[in-house]
């Protein structure tokens, strides 16, 4: 199970660690293409992979639906921008809390395995009547190693999975900034309008 549990947090380390790189990338570029668009149409212009055109879909869509630009219609894409925005930051944070799991369990399933290869150690000793350490070392090895291994797939699980906690925190604060920037370029439309 151990071996499992290290495999499965370098899986996931490694794919969240790019798929963090390319929403990153993305952002920036989203970013500072939107310094300079004046209209959703020309924001749906960018990279259609990028977030800022998925953002500009929700307002487009909203604008389709509403019948007048209002001030009703200014907090709907508000909340679409929101709610959009809640799903891209669940998206990006998928699958961590496996990381937090094998964290927390990792040690107590290599504890397990200290308790059995101890208990191994005392019975050992009861069958042959001896306490010698060629009769204690084998049960005595076979608990470390437990240990050992409970260790090593907890620490680095617990490690990956704070970094990409702070990864999601900062993911969060710029989607949060794109999409208000994009409800900006959507407003100063409607005013224009």
């Amino acid at each position: 199970i151990l071996l499992l549990f290290s495999v499965m947090t370098w899986t996931i380390f490694l794919a969240k660690f790019i798929q963090f790189k390319f929403a990153f990338s993305r952002l920036k570029k989203d970013s500072l293409a939107c310094e300079r668009i004046n209209s959703i149409d020309e924001v749906l212009k960018l990279d259609r992979n990028g977030f800022a055109v998925q953002l500009a879909r929700e307002i487009k869509d909203e604008i389709k639906r509403s019948k007048t630009v209002n001030a009703s219609l200014k907090n709907r894409v508000k909340e679409r921008l929101e709610l959009k925005n809640v799903n891209l930051i669940h998206l990006a944070k998928g699958y961590t809390g496996i990381l937090a799991s094998i964290g927390s369990s990792a040690p107590f399933i290599g504890l397990f395995g200290t308790v059995w290869g101890i208990m191994n150690s005392f019975i050992n000793i009861a069958n042959s009547n001896n306490a010698s350490l060629s009769v204690v070392a084998p049960g005595i090895a076979e608990a470390l190693f437990a240990t050992a291994l409970g260790l090593s797939a907890a620490i680095p699980a617990v490690l990956i999975y704070n970094y990409f906690v702070r990864a999601g925190l900062n993911f969060n604060v710029k989607i949060d900034a794109l999409s208000s920037r994009i409800y900006l370029i959507f407003d100063r439309q409607c005013d224009a309008a």
